[in-house]
């Protein structure tokens, strides 16, 4: 019976992978776990991949494609609903496996919780299917088989058509509707008082609210359970690179509007922190991504968002949350300045680059901001960098910036363990001429000046002591094939490597792992220990920490600061350092400002720490431990 059993199960197994096969036309067929690594391969690997199909089993799937598309297939990959086929969608490879490009097609099945994917290389038929399912999707929304329990040979639907529903929002067809849109909304909270065991109503139907109103329980929507923390600037200039790369590969139009909030008198002190609460979410809501928003000055704040944005109807959401916390009603006076993206003409970097720049000079500009499109102030840059390309060249080989050394320390013992070199420019914006430096190729020679100075100050002002320090090298200085041989002349000048360690900046723009890692060691085969700064605390993160096995990681002050309020946040804290632990990576927690920061991470593993609490940077290394 147990062998029968074991038989029935391995046909049906069988049939569940042959007939995912038959949803596209292919040349290879993966099956994926949910975790991401193949269990089956069959199918012509060799020619799309140069691998053999048994090489592939247990490796990532994700591997397979270009690193800028692994965010829309995770996005398959965890909105596939049993049954209901995904894409075809038009994927780049990796450029080591093949320059074409792939067509990848998706689906579950019941019961089975395993992906099964169909990869073919591109053609015309295929690429031109692909894009009209991705831009003109409007037919029905059918689940791919049949019911047996309903009366009808039909597949069954879900009831909606594509451009009913979000793209964000996952089809869930749970073959019933539970809710009708007639029906009205419950809070699912029991008032016994009022009528026992029955839930209240609000009264209202889902047609009936727009999505900024609150019920009529007299809570908003927005009361419980929402992340309200906004990027800060610099935060919100990295995260638009990816933003604006999506929207150009996906031909969205996008731009980014600023808004400035005058407050008036009438409205309490205690209420305003509320009403920030509520339009940051609402912030949110409106961007591009559901994230992309930030505070970038006081009481200015910025959202990058879809083209098409309705803005004086946010603007009016906007105004009737603070008038319904102004006592006297009066609310806010709001101003507004829309600046398009433009990425018709420029690259998601180059437009995060005239972001920047945009912001800066909105900072500084009295009159107000006049520009209306990143590309247009992108090119006025680009015409005015002749005089700044000459002068950043002067202060580099003159060496003449300064350095400043910020402690990092033990959390078990809050002793410092080394201090980390951040230099600064003594005219103008730091970030600015960093930024400067890789539009113009030249942070790689920036980076050996750092890595000079740092060295000359240890050998001629520390050289008593066995202080330790890390110096920074740009993601961006390892892309220039001159650059290693550079810095290796640069450390064999003095041997210092075992009070050097090398943190690379930049980790969410490593395109080539395989150069990074080959990088990495041989300055690890030289002695020297090696840092990933910045790494954002997320699942792609541990990939690629498994392909560069660094000694240390810091984790990005963007997920830091969301500890205390985000669950989301925390839990990928979590799992980051538990990752780090068991492939032997020392983990950092950067931007620490309190105690209860320290203690929660204390606890979750990570050794060290760095931030204000522990104390800013300085002209000269210094540390005092943290008051109890």
């Amino acid at each position: 019976m147990a062998i029968l059993q074991k038989k029935t199960k391995n046909i049906k197994k069988q049939r569940d992978r042959f007939l995912a096969f038959s949803f596209a036309s292919a040349d290879l067929f993966l099956e994926v776990t949910p975790k991401g690594k193949i269990t089956f391969t069959i199918g012509a690997a060799v020619s799309l991949t140069g691998v053999q199909d048994s090489s592939l089993v247990g490796r990532k799937w994700l591997e397979l494609f270009d690193e800028n598309e692994h965010a829309r297939l995770l996005k398959m990959q965890e909105d596939a609903i049993p049954g209901l086929r995904c894409g075809p969608l038009l994927i780049a490879m990796n450029k080591n496996m093949s320059e074409r490009k792939g067509i990848v097609t998706a689906l579950k099945m019941p019961n089975n919780e395993n992906l099964f994917v169909t990869l073919g290389l591109s053609n015309v038929l295929m690429d031109t299917l692909a894009t009209l399912m991705e831009e003109h999707e409007d037919g029905p929304l059918v689940t791919g088989f049949k019911a047996e329990d309903e009366n009808t040979p039909e597949p069954l639907t879900t009831g909606y058509k594509a451009e009913d529903l979000k793209e964000e929002e996952p089809v869930t067809t749970d073959f019933k509707a539970e809710l009708e849109k007639q029906e009205a909304l419950t809070t699912d909270i029991k008032a016994e008082d009022i009528a026992p065991e029955q839930p209240l109503e609000t009264g209202f139907k889902a047609d009936d609210l727009e999505p900024e109103e609150g019920l009529t329980t007299g809570f908003d929507a927005g009361d419980e359970g929402i992340d309200d923390s906004l990027y800060n600037k610099s935060e919100f200039i990295e995260e638009a690179e990816s933003a604006f790369e999506f929207a150009k590969n996906k031909k969205i139009d996008a731009a980014v509007t600023i808004f400035d909030f005058e407050r008036t008198s009438t409205i309490p002190e205690e209420n305003w922190a509320e009403i920030i609460g509520k339009v940051s979410a609402l912030l949110k809501k409106h961007s591009l991504d559901g994230k992309i928003a930030a505070e970038i000055g006081n009481d200015q704040y910025s959202v990058l968002h879809g083209g098409d944005e309705d803005i004086q109807k946010l603007e009016a959401a906007i105004q009737s949350i603070a008038q319904n916390h102004d006592p006297e009603g009066n609310g806010i006076t709001i101003s507004t300045h829309t600046i398009q993206a433009d990425l018709d003409s420029l690259t998601g970097q180059e437009a995060s680059r005239a972001l920047f720049y945009t912001l800066n000079e909105e900072k500084n500009d009295e009159d107000g901001v006049s520009i209306v499109s990143l590309g247009d102030n992108y090119k006025k840059k680009v015409k005015d960098n002749k005089s700044k390309l000459e002068e950043f060249k002067d202060i580099v080989e003159r060496v003449d910036f300064d350095i400043h050394f910020q402690p990092i320390v033990d959390l078990k013992t809050e002793e410092t363990t080394h201090f980390e070199v951040l230099s600064r420019f003594r005219n103008g914006d730091t970030l600015d001429w960093i930024m400067f430096a890789e539009d113009m190729e030249l942070c790689a020679d920036f980076d050996v000046a750092v890595v000079e100075r740092a060295m000359n100050y240890i050998h001629y002002k520390a050289g008593t002591t066995r202080t330790k320090f890390s110096v920074n090298i740009s993601n961006k200085s390892i892309e220039n094939p001159e650059f290693l041989e550079k810095l290796k002349e640069q450390l064999a000048k003095r041997d210092l490597k075992h009070r050097i360690m090398v943190e690379i900046t930049q980790t969410s723009a490593i395109k080539n792992h395989k150069r990074v890692y080959a990088f990495v060691k041989v300055l690890q085969n030289d002695g020297y220990e090696v840092a990933l700064d910045d790494v954002t605390a997320n699942k792609s993160a541990i990939d690629m920490l498994q392909q560069i096995p660094v000694d240390y990681i810091k984790i990005h002050d963007k997920n830091i600061r969301r500890l205390l309020t985000s669950d989301e946040d925390h839990e990928n804290i979590q799992n980051l350092i538990k990752e780090c632990k068991n492939m032997g990576i020392n983990v950092v927690a950067k931007a620490i400002e309190t105690q209860e920061q320290a203690d929660i991470l204390k606890k979750m593993g990570a050794k060290y720490a760095q931030g204000y609490l522990f104390g800013k940077a300085a002209n000269a290394p210094s540390f005092k431990p943290p008051k109890k």
